[in-house]
């Protein structure tokens, strides 16, 4: 899985940071800190999902929430 966050004034990207997905039934948490640059406007997240490891076997995968707090400096 690949994820990162877009700011559109700038039209720069942050990421992509990579991660690998555990083998897993139960549900898990995965935390991607980012710590803009000091300008605001408008940011996307992005989320992409690549199947080319899982060798041809099937998976569900479920964003079930995605949230966000401020950074302590």
């Amino acid at each position: 899985m690949n994820y990162g966050i877009f700011h559109e004034a700038s039209r720069t990207w942050h990421g992509p940071v990579d991660r690998v997905l555990d083998k897993t039934s139960e549900w898990r948490t995965y935390r991607f800190a980012h710590i803009p640059p000091p300008y605001g406007g408008t940011w996307k997240l992005y989320v992409q999902l690549n199947g080319w490891g899982n060798f041809g076997d099937g998976i569900s995968v479920s964003i079930a929430e995605i949230s966000r707090k401020p950074s302590r400096r």
